[in-house]
């Protein structure tokens, strides 16, 4: 996914001030990034999960959905 990929998915959700420093410090550990030439024939930034990344992204979604199984529970409840 390149860096135009990403702001096109992301910044509609999140302020464009946020997601680069977001991204870099992701790039310490958790994702790579190098730069190509996109389709379009511009510099474009493109990231990949690390292993260790890969790791932190199982653990994050079990959180997730350990959450969202919770959030679910209450609003029955409501």
């Amino acid at each position: 996914m390149s860096a135009d990929d990403t702001n096109s998915l992301c910044c509609r959700r999140s302020n464009q001030g946020s997601l680069y420093p977001a991204l870099h410090r992701l790039e310490q550990g958790w994702i790579e990034a190098e730069w190509k030439v996109s389709e379009l024939g511009r510099r474009a930034k493109y990231y990949r999960l690390t292993a260790s990344g890969r790791r932190q992204l199982a653990v994050e979604a079990r959180e997730w959905e350990r959450m969202a199984s919770a959030i679910g529970r209450v609003m029955k409840l409501a």
